[in-house]
């Protein structure tokens, strides 16, 4: 009885080792499911906030604002897959711009390329999962890859209060 018990121990071992790499953890697949929620409704809020803000429907604005806001403060699907996550702020700062009416041409594009920019590194982070990708990226690396991506220190700074919400 004690052999079988040691055989079955030592499969056991073996086969969690064996495929541990090409399983993901329990946390990962809730991130991901979590992270293609999150992709879901930044969509639909996206949709939303510039149909609003052609026909400068406030009430509507205010909504997708406090959708997008709620969503963020969940923080669902953020240390494995931070680019979804991205997308919401992408969504709220572009609202507060058609809220206010003082959205320049310039911040419009700004924000365009930021949202196809978030959306595709969402895509490919859900496509792609990892669980080197649970690692939390520092303000500091989150800064230096927001100025690679040329925004300047005002939109930084906005984009980390929006991030601490």
């Amino acid at each position: 009885m004690m052999v079988l018990r040691a055989v079955l121990v030592v499969s056991a071992l073996y086969a969690s080792t064996a495929y541990s790499d090409t399983t993901p953890s329990a946390a990962l697949k809730d991130d991901l499911s979590q992270a293609k929620l999150t992709r879901s409704i930044a969509k639909e809020l996206w949709t939303k906030n510039q149909d609003a803000c052609v026909t400068r429907d406030t009430s509507a604005l205010a909504d997708v604002m406090r959708s997008a806001n709620t969503r963020l403060r969940d923080r669902t699907g953020y240390s494995a897959f931070p680019a979804c996550l991205q997308m919401l702020t992408d969504i709220t700062y572009i609202n507060g711009g058609c809220y206010t009416g003082k959205l320049s041409q310039d911040e419009l594009n700004h924000s365009r390329n930021n949202w196809e920019k978030d959306s595709a590194e969402c895509d490919a982070q859900i496509a792609n999962p990892s669980a080197d990708s649970l690692k939390e990226q520092s303000d500091a690396e989150w800064e230096a890859e927001q100025r690679k991506g040329g925004a300047s220190d005002s939109d930084i700074q906005m984009m980390k209060t929006l991030r601490r919400l």
